[in-house]
């Protein structure tokens, strides 16, 4: 996902992330799912944590086709008016939903089995960016993502998770917080907005902890932003400095993603990757050879 190319234009990310917030409360008051609940025990989840799985298998579940449709046309009017530069791609997005080209539960489908060929070719169906696609594509999931996320995080503590992917979805996180009270750090799944804790010390992508491979950089315009890095798989991570953790249930984090868009170009000219996000971990080793998710 390209998020450079899609909001480096846009000065609207309180309003965006403000209307992206609507969209959820309006979608919270209908049922997701036809069929969803945890299909282990608790003894089985914090086995499958402590043995490196994340939680979530979407193939399992039924979706609730009615608030996909609802969730589409209210996230399509988000972009259209905070993303004026892509209008022309959203519109056909909206032409091919209206035509029937596309159906939201199909792209919604597409998203969770990280089904990239089918997301590729949906893309040149309807005549939209495979960046935009995906972007858009990801607050569709969202949701549901999340809603399993909830049902998760009641029967089992997140604790026990030792790794750098979301425990619950499996996707990389794309942005991390370090409270400067205690040092303490936490990781953030944009896909399904799990938070969860990471060791002070640690690669978050190859959990290499050699410190003299391990580092961090600050830039002067972006004095509460930390990039930290690994020279060992040449990955990093962008965290925002935050006060004591108390009070800070309602932190922002998607605004806080978008401004520091502009810190990726520092890091990338060094010779560091960032991590695809669509694509999870696991997925990703399935998908070698074809174009990047």
């Amino acid at each position: 996902m390209n998020v450079n190319k899609l909001m480096d234009k846009s000065k609207h990310w309180g309003k965006f992330t403000e209307s992206l917030s609507g969209v959820n409360i309006e979608i919270s008051g209908h049922s997701l799912f036809e069929n969803f609940s945890v299909d282990l025990q608790r003894d089985e989840l914090r086995e499958r944590l402590e043995a490196g799985g994340h939680l979530f298998t979407p193939e399992k579940i039924d979706i609730n086709d009615n608030p996909v449709s609802l969730l589409f046309e209210l996230l399509l009017d988000v972009f259209l008016t905070y993303l004026p530069e892509r209008a022309g791609s959203l519109e056909n997005l909206d032409n091919a939903y209206r035509s029937d080209v596309l159906f939201p539960g199909q792209l919604l489908r597409t998203t969770l089995d990280h089904s990239w060929s089918e997301l590729q070719n949906l893309s040149r169906q309807t005549s939209v960016e495979i960046d935009l696609l995906q972007f858009f594509s990801l607050y569709l999931a969202r949701p549901f993502r999340q809603k399993a996320a909830e049902q998760y995080m009641s029967e089992v503590d997140l604790n026990l998770w030792k790794k750098g992917a979301c425990p619950i979805c499996g996707h990389w996180p794309v942005l991390g917080r370090i409270f400067s009270s205690d040092g303490n750090r936490r990781l953030w799944c944009f896909c399904c907005s799990t938070e969860w804790k990471f060791p002070r010390i640690g690669c978050f992508f190859c959990l290499n902890q050699s410190q003299d491979q391990l580092g961090y950089i600050t830039v002067e315009t972006f004095d509460l932003y930390r990039i930290y890095f690994c020279d060992k798989c040449k990955r990093y991570l962008k965290f925002i400095e935050s006060l004591d953790q108390a009070g800070q249930d309602k932190f922002n984090y998607d605004l806080a993603h978008f401004e520091a868009v502009q810190l990726d170009q520092t890091i990338l000219s060094e010779g560091y990757v960032t991590e695809p996000v669509w694509l999870a971990p696991t997925i990703m080793l399935q998908t070698q050879g074809d174009s990047d998710g």
